[in-house]
Order: C-alpha cells, then structure tokens, then sequence
C-alpha cells in the first residue's frame, strides 16, 4: 500500500501550450478602382473629383501633369486626409510642365473627393487616380523617372525592395507622340489601368525585387516625362496555438 502511494504521488501531468511563430507571407496586390479628373483647360486653382474604395490595405495613387506653371502642385487630399508627394519631375527642355506622383496608405473606403491644389493657373493640367488592394500600410515607395526627347521603346528603371510589388507609371507626353503599348520588363503589353490622356499605366501584375522596367512605345519623337514607382504587399501574418499534453512517471 506505501508503495502504491508514493508512485501515484511521482505521477505528473504537465501541459505545454506552444505558438507556432509568425510567418510573413506576402498578401496579393489587386486593382480596386480608377477614377480620371480629366484634362482642366481654363484657370483654376483646385480640381476636385471623387473616387469609391474598398477592400482591405488599401493603397491610393494620384497623378497629376500641369502645362505651365512650374512645379505648382501645393498638395492634394483624399477625404481630407493629405496625401504624400513620392515623386515630381520636369519635362526635357521645357521645365515649366510638370509630372507628380503622390500616394496614400489606408484611404477612407466608399466615395470620397480627391481634391488638388495648385499654387498658379497653369495653362491646363490633367489627373487621374487609382487605388489597390493588398497593399503594405507603411514605409516609402521606390520610384524612377526618365526625362528625355525620343520615340520607340522608353524605360523607367525602378529598383524594387519588395518581391511581389506592382508598378505605377505616370507620364506626360506631347499630344502628337501618345503610346501605344505598354512595355513591362521588355514586354509590351497592355495593363489594366491605361488612360491615354492623362497618362495613366499600372504593371498589372506582382514584379520581382531588384532592377524593374515599365515604360511606352512611342508613335513619335517628341519630349516626354515619365515618373513610376512601386508599392509593396502586405504582410500576411499568422500563427497557431498547439497544445500538448505529457505524463510522467
């Protein structure tokens, strides 16, 4: 009988919870919606035009090309939020004419007003707008540009931090050497997001890390800007509790 006691008194039963560490898997980037505020001809200091978002981690995109005026764009909003300037390049020869990119992390969903701001009446100026899905909520986007008078296959280079990012190209051109196709890493090929006037592209797919082309074909010689940058996927993250159970004796 004391030895029966004393080995059910030796019996333990212990329980572990374990957490299966954190993996960051990269979420997909998706096109959400496309808006254009088209081409403004006569003298004004704001252009509004709404936009409708959803879905989750979103990412907002403006462009903006001015003739004359200089570097004009003061500032632009989306539901009153401010936006961030990523990148904003003259024109060759002419650097009275402008072309910006700015983006938003996290815009308000459902219908809402972007809103541009610009310092002097240009002689006109154009914008458009896109937004996506699947974003990353935080950090800086990698951008490119290329400024030059020429016509054929024309590249924005951008080094991409982040695999699986999507390019947006913003470019401004004069009215007589439009694209005609878009060309991704060598590729032409037409992407979900074309408007020819503004000039709106996107990569319309995930792009590796490292060195990134997208660019136009162009019908004719003629000076154009093109300015480009990349936005990285969320991450997607996720773990899991086990719970084991373990007699000793």
């Amino acid at each position: 009988m004391i030895m029966k006691r004393i080995f059910a008194s030796l019996t333990i039963l212990s329980v572990f919870f374990f957490f299966t560490p954190l993996h960051a898997n990269a979420a997909t980037i998706a096109f959400d919606a496309y808006a254009s505020g088209g081409v403004i001809a006569t003298p004004t200091l704001t252009k509004t035009y709404s936009l409708t978002t959803s879905g989750s981690n979103r990412y907002l995109v403006v462009t903006v090309m001015n003739n004359g005026g200089g570097d004009i764009v003061t500032g632009i909003t989306y539901a009153g939020t401010a936006m961030t300037r990523a990148i904003a390049k003259p024109w060759p020869v002419n650097d009275a004419n402008y072309t910006y990119l700015y983006y938003l992390f996290a815009p308000a969903s459902g219908a809402n007003d972007i809103v541009v701001t610009v310092s002097a009446n240009p002689t006109q100026f154009s914008t458009n707008a896109a937004s996506y899905t699947g974003a990353a909520q935080s950090g800086t986007p990698d951008t490119g540009f290329l400024s030059e008078n020429a016509s054929g296959d024309r590249y924005v280079s951008v080094t991409v931090s982040t695999a699986n990012s999507w390019l947006v190209l913003g470019a401004h051109v004069s009215a007589d050497a439009g694209p005609t196709d878009v060309v991704l890493n060598g590729v032409k090929r037409h992407t979900g997001v074309v408007d020819t006037n503004p000039n709106f592209f996107d990569s319309n797919a995930a792009v590796g890390s490292g060195a990134q082309t997208i660019g136009l074909n162009w019908s004719a010689t003629d000076r154009h800007i093109m300015v480009a940058l990349a936005f990285a996927p969320a991450a997607d993250t996720g773990g899991s509790f086990q719970l084991w159970l373990l007699s000793l004796w």
